[in-house]
């Protein structure tokens, strides 16, 4: 068989957002695995396409769109799609139907590495029960995930997010469990006292902006004050000790809206809840 025989073969790598802990799951140990593969098949490596730090529940995947978008061409640069696991595709069943039809029109088979179904009616019935798995362990994964971090909201601990003007993070627990608290920040922290006292003197929220950017004082980002970023600040009741974890509308498996986890006295207060 002459080189420009050999099928062509587009590798597709994947690390998920959430931590893989199994070395196998690595971006270098796919590569590798779908590299011996292709010598041994005598497949022609087109390209490598990897992602990073994605969801394979969505589809927003830079390399994995150019990768289906070059499948399409005519005529197609690559015959395969070789992956470590379907579960690298994509985990909704969905998307995997979609795509791989779309990838079928084209001439191109995606091939699991560690998965060997061959391309017959058994051989399919056997792939759809494999990502029907994935999807349920995705979504099931997810719901671990938003339930652990309400839990952690509820005892006043921090998911992440962005850490508002006058606070610090202050890590507590220890380094198997480690949480994050807000505590005051030594400069900033009364810069927000004094914009509370500032409003229950009379002050208009485009007048404190003046002042502190005469001051030169600066938000937790250096930049100057505007109306709006004095607003913020005043109208946040994170000031007032008050944790919000959720605003999001995110909903049920039956429609329904997940209430935000609220709670008071989460961390030092520096406006009391009657200023506020």
């Amino acid at each position: 068989m002459s080189v420009d025989d050999r099928p062509r073969v587009a590798i597709y790598a994947r690390c998920s957002a959430q931590k893989q802990a199994e070395k196998d799951l690595s971006i270098p140990a796919q590569l590798d695995a779908a590299r011996a593969r292709a010598k041994q098949e005598g497949w022609l490596v087109y390209r490598e396409f990897i992602d990073e730090a994605k969801s394979g529940r969505s589809d927003d995947r830079t390399k994995f769109q150019e990768m289906i978008a070059l499948a399409r061409q005519r005529p197609r640069p690559f015959d395969l799609i070789a992956v470590w696991k379907f579960s690298r595709f994509t985990r909704n069943r969905e998307h995997s139907i979609l795509y791989k039809r779309m990838l079928q029109r084209a001439g191109v088979r995606v091939v699991s590495l560690n998965e060997p179904v061959d391309d017959s009616a058994s051989g399919r019935l056997l792939e759809g029960i494999l990502e029907s798995m994935d999807e349920f362990y995705s979504e099931n994964l997810a719901e671990d995930t938003a339930r652990g971090m309400r839990k952690n909201a509820s005892q006043g601990y921090r998911n992440g997010g962005r850490t508002p003007f006058g606070y610090q993070r202050k890590a507590t627990g220890n380094s198997v469990s480690p949480k994050v608290v807000l505590e005051t920040h030594p400069e900033n922290g009364p810069v927000v006292q004094r914009m509370a006292r500032m409003v229950l003197d009379g002050s208009g929220a485009a007048s404190i902006a003046r002042t502190l950017n005469h001051e030169g004082i600066t938000t937790a980002t250096g930049k100057s004050w505007t109306t709006q970023g004095v607003l913020n600040v005043l109208r946040n009741e994170v000031y007032a000790g008050v944790y919000v974890f959720g605003k999001s509308t995110k909903r049920t498996r039956d429609g329904e809206p997940i209430p935000p986890v609220r709670v008071e006295n989460a961390h030092p207060a520096l406006v009391t809840a009657q200023d506020f």
